[in-house]
């Protein structure tokens, strides 16, 4: 039966060692080989690694002080998954294996290393215990404990062609629940992991698909300024086609482990740059051909936009979250230590309410207003929205003085 340790007890693996098939070089994982990809993810995790072939190889199991993780390289994790398996204490004599709610076992087990020393020789190396490594099954005389992973674990062994490319789409798929906008999660995220099961297979980087993204939003920005129905319904569209593949320079940086600190600010700042020149030239476009006073409008909107979103990122810099208003009446995170806990994606109808005014969400609403000639009723909506944003940041960093 699948049991738990207490918190204190036994120790995390502080090794990987990847049991390599003959076949590990034909498959390919969001645009990664195997070996690569592991490299790449137990890197991120601060776990070192070494791949097991042959008997010097196995040498380096001798000697280990802390528990062990042994995994098959012809297997795919989701991220959080592997994390788990990393993350689950083992005792000093000890195998940990895992499986399923379902009863169906991970390609991974967990050897502390009193356990480990039973079963291998002075060179590391046995007939039986690494015949039973190899295999990832228990070995005798070393107790067993079973670990149950939850309903959303996600792994696949690869035994044949094509079950690459399914496991790239299924760990894309995945990434259409995370914690997000309403319209991000019910709208832009499905284009967008289609986009970026094609962007894996290319050489472009993340920070390459932000700039394209900007790019693409300026090039909205200057087809809005022309004057006309199609020229502001071509340029919406150009904008919401921008705002999806704005959403592939993260899903490709969590496949190919490529996530880093200036990416984030890099995206945050584009963003905020082409969605107040955006909103900016269709007050021009407005003005064009009606009221000169839109001009100020979007001029406005646009300003008022990019103080919200850089507050908002500074906020998610700093603690993890976006800004978290004094009024709302929702529970704080616990800060445990020097990071924030892990948020749950809260899906209140306040939380929902609240990324309506998401980039993801209000470029769709260009498009749709844009398509019904009703941008003049859009833009006063944003207009009465963003007076009302600006009062509240100054209450909140101003007069309250409030913390994110």
């Amino acid at each position: 039966m699948p049991t738990t340790l207490n918190a204190m007890d036994g120790k995390c693996a502080s090794q990987v060692f990847l049991i390599r098939r003959r076949d590990s070089s034909i498959f390919r994982v969001g645009g990664l080989a195997l070996e690569e990809r592991w490299q790449r993810a137990l890197n991120h995790e601060g776990v070192g690694c070494t791949v097991l072939e042959g008997r010097e190889e196995w040498k380096a199991t001798k000697g280990l002080t802390d528990p062990a993780a042994f995994i098959d390289e012809n297997s795919v994790f989701e991220h959080t998954t592997l994390v788990t398996i990393l993350h689950t204490r083992c005792r000093d004599n000890e195998a940990v294996v895992f499986q399923s709610k379902a009863g169906d076992p991970a390609p991974a087990v967990l050897l502390g290393p009193n356990a480990l020393r039973r079963v291998t020789n002075s060179d590391g190396e046995s007939p039986d215990g690494t015949s039973a490594i190899r295999e990832l099954s228990p070995v005798a005389d070393v107790p067993v404990r079973s670990v149950e992973l939850d309903d959303q674990a996600f792994w696949l062994r690869l035994t044949k062609p094509g079950q690459d490319r399914a496991a790239t789409r299924e760990l894309l798929s995945r990434l259409r629940t995370r914690p997000g906008g309403l319209i991000a999660r019910k709208v832009n995220r499905h284009l967008s992991t289609l986009l970026s099961g094609w962007l894996l297979d290319t050489p472009i980087t993340p920070n390459g698909i932000t700039t394209l993204s900007g790019l693409l939003a300026v090039g909205a920005a200057a087809l809005m300024v022309l004057p006309g129905y199609w020229w502001a319904v071509a340029a919406a569209a150009v904008m919401q086609a921008s705002s999806i593949l704005d959403g592939c320079d993260g899903e490709v940086a969590r496949l190919r482990y490529q996530s880093s600190e200036f990416g984030k600010w890099y995206d945050s700042a584009v963003d905020e740059v082409v969605n107040a020149l955006f909103i900016a030239a269709t007050g021009y476009h407005l003005a064009q051909g009606g009221w000169p006073g839109w001009v100020w409008v979007g001029v406005f909107v646009g300003a008022a936009n990019y103080l919200y979103g850089m507050i908002n990122f500074h906020c998610k810099w700093k603690t993890g979250l976006g800004i978290y208003w004094w009024f709302d009446t929702g529970s704080r995170p616990v800060k445990p230590g020097n990071t924030y806990a892990t948020h749950s994606d809260n899906t209140s109808f306040w939380s929902e309410v609240k990324t309506l005014y998401g980039r993801d969400a209000y470029l769709l609403f260009f498009l749709v207003a844009a398509l019904v000639d009703g941008l003049p009723v859009l833009m006063g909506i944003l207009a009465v929205v963003a007076a009302v944003i600006v009062v509240l940041l100054f209450l909140h960093v101003v007069v309250f003085r409030a913390p994110c």
